[in-house]
């Protein structure tokens, strides 16, 4: 037999009752539903106290004679948004449409009924001006069904933009999630190089392995230091990137050249991190040596009012990089981060300016 309390939640208890966190989504749509009616009926009350007061002999009568109709008016309303909500379970198209439209000019008959009638509850005699049931039946009508496809728009309207905003909100959770995963994955080649490279030197340049060993280990303290960051400062980030360079270096000594410069001032300055490695990684996995066989590598970074500009040069032909699936996939990443981070405030291209291979990223404002 099972004690009261152990191993499920017993009844009255805190976890039993505590309500689930609202959706902020539905809570907005809520918000503009209740604002968009008490418009409506603000716009109502106003008209139809205008109209009635020239044909009532005391403006009190008119006033009181338009909350009771007006209100019963709004009433109806209600009911048949309450009656749509059930209808267009079962019906749908043109259906739908008919049974909103009979619903309303139903509901204008009957308020025609109740008007006709509640004026001679409210005013002693006949009103100097009263309208014949056509037209108040036409003005109903107009109300009513005015009041529906407002209705309808409005929530088509705030259904699509729910939509829009509920798969943008998905969109960026799945970006955040795949950014975080391929920041923080290092490229296996450039680990078991540099591992390999090491295992070679350490018995024949004991002191070059030692040194490749440091380069390395402080290329993958960067690494996990900003996995549960979203940002990080620029000179951050820029030292990365030369760790990532010595570590290449030491691996191909004389047959590369690489130089990071930075002009401007960076204090301040953020970046999401890892956002100049493929840029970087590109450079060193793609690039051609020149005659003299050495590969140049150039990274600058450049400050401009509150723009960051990172500029990567190397020796290669743009049209010599080879069309797989893999080489475009740091570079598409890059994109959906750009996007992500900086909405409608990036640039990029990749350009071949004669013998070298440009790729230059333009940022405008903080990372988002």
């Amino acid at each position: 037999m099972q004690r009261p309390g152990i191993g499920r939640e017993a009844r009255g208890s805190p976890a039993a009752w505590t309500p689930r966190p609202a959706d902020p989504v539905a809570l907005r749509r809520q918000q503009e539903e209740r604002s968009a009616f008490l418009f409506g009926a603000l716009l109502v009350y106003l008209i139809g106290m205008l109209v009635r007061i020239a044909g009532f002999a005391f403006p009190l009568h008119a006033i009181v004679f338009s909350l009771l109709v007006d209100s019963f008016v709004l009433l109806l309303v209600l009911a048949n948004r309450h009656l749509v909500a059930h209808l267009q379970v079962v019906l749908r198209g043109p259906a739908l449409l008919a049974a909103i439209a009979a619903a309303a000019l139903a509901s204008a008959g009957v308020t025609v009924l109740f008007a006709r009638s509640l004026v001679l509850l409210v005013v002693s005699g006949p009103p100097r001006w009263l309208p014949a049931a056509g037209p108040q039946f036409v003005y109903f009508a107009y109300v009513f069904l005015a009041w529906a496809v407002a209705g309808r728009w409005l929530e088509a309207r705030a259904q699509a933009h729910e939509d829009q905003l509920r798969a943008i909100t998905a969109e960026n959770a799945a970006i955040v999630a795949e950014m975080q995963q391929l920041r923080t994955q290092l490229d296996p080649h450039f680990l078991f190089n540099a591992l390999n490279m090491m295992a070679v030197d350490i018995h024949d340049r004991p002191k070059h392995a030692l040194k490749l060993l440091r380069e390395l280990s402080q290329y993958l303290r960067y690494s996990l230091d900003t996995a549960d960051r979203p940002f990080v400062p620029v000179a951050l980030e820029v030292a990365g990137m030369r760790s990532f360079l010595r570590v290449q270096q030491s691996r191909f000594g004389a047959r590369l050249r690489s130089r990071v410069t930075v002009e401007g001032s960076m204090r301040g300055r953020l970046l999401p991190p890892f956002l100049m490695q493929p840029l970087v990684e590109n450079a060193t996995k793609h690039g051609i040596p020149g005659a003299d066989g050495v590969l140049s590598v150039d990274v600058t970074v450049t400050a401009e009012d509150d723009r960051v500009v990172i500029t990567v040069r190397n020796d290669g032909d743009l049209a010599a990089l080879p069309q797989r699936d893999g080489t475009g996939t740091g570079l598409s990443n890059l994109e959906k981060r750009l996007r992500l981070h900086y909405p409608d405030r990036h640039g990029f291209d990749l350009r071949q300016e004669g013998d070298q291979v440009v790729a230059r990223l333009r940022l405008e404002g903080p990372p988002c």
